[in-house]
This record gives structure tokens, C-alpha cells and sequence, in this order.
């Protein structure tokens, strides 16, 4: 299956095709699961949460180092305009990964009574920061895509 999107270049839009795996370049394996992990566990096993969530917290930290590796190999071939709007996304997502940070050391003082609220609150953070990760790396992958082609056809090949 190949997901579709429409990006804008030279002024159209133009509707890729891109592999699932190029969508999705760095996901996590297994993060759903452990997204969903966090939900199973129970207040008696706090503990194991918190260590759930910073591994999950410590795998997308490597996630975001490999794209800010990445766009900083590409960052000569954009326009002002676009660098400053990837700056923009990458304050955002370092902000919404600081949000799931606290919700992460929320669960290690969370009651018996808010632990359900607790857990919710923390997954629904972190997928957040997901969605934020994966559009920034399908947007950098298509930007890439047309500029690639663009150069291609402006030398000849």
C-alpha cells in the first residue's frame, strides 16, 4: 500500500506515491505496542510505566537526532522561508516532546485514583509527538523527492 500526498512545487501540486517505509522512514518498531503497553500497566506497576516511557521517550530522542542529521546535510539547498518554518517545527517538537517528558514523570506520582487519567494523558502526549515526528519526516522526504527530480532534469539525466 502507498500513501498519497499532494505537496506543492514550482507552484502546482503534485500527488507522490511513496513506499510505506519512505513515508515513514525512522518509525519506531514496535511503538505502538509500546504505546498501548503503557495503557496495561496498573498503578501497582508505576514503576515499570516510567521505565516503559522513558525508553520510549530515549527511542524517539534518536529518532529526532536522525532527522536533525539529516535536515542539516539538506539545509543548503532550502530558501530562507523554509528554514525558518523547519526551525519552527523543530521548536514545536521539542516543546511537545518536553510535554511528554512531564507526563512521562507524571506517572511516577501518579494516585491510585488518577492513574488511569494519568497513563491517557501520557499516550495521547506521546502519540502527539509521533504524528509531529512523522509529518516532519514525510514533509522533509517529499521536499527532498521534488528537489531531487528538479536537479535531475535541470542536468539533463
Amino acid at each position: 500500500m502507498r500513501p498519497w500526498m499532494f505537496v506543492p512545487a514550482a507552484g502546482f501540486f503534485c500527488m507522490l506515491a511513496l513506499p510505506l517505509e519512505a513515508a515513514q522512514p525512522d518509525a519506531a518498531p514496535g511503538a505502538p505496542a509500546a504505546r498501548e503497553s503503557i495503557q496495561s500497566y496498573t498503578v501497582e506497576k508505576r514503576d515499570e510505566a516510567v521505565r516503559q516511557a522513558r525508553r520510549m521517550l530515549d527511542a524517539f530522542d534518536a529518532r529526532l537526532r536522525t532527522l536533525e542529521e539529516r535536515l542539516n546535510a539538506d539545509s543548503a539547498r532550502w530558501s530562507a522561508a523554509v528554514s525558518a518554518r523547519i526551525d519552527k517545527e523543530l521548536a514545536a517538537l521539542k516543546a511537545q516532546r518536553a510535554q511528554s517528558a512531564r507526563q512521562a514523570e507524571r506517572l511516577g506520582n501518579a494516585s491510585k485514583k488518577a492513574w488511569g487519567a494519568t497513563k491517557s494523558a501520557f499516550v495521547k502526549s506521546y502519540r502527539q509527538l509521533q504524528r509531529r515526528l512523522e509529518k516532519l519526516n514525510s514533509d522533509m522526504l517529499a521536499r527532498k523527492t521534488i528537489h531531487d527530480r528538479a536537479s535531475s532534469q535541470s542536468t539533463g539525466q
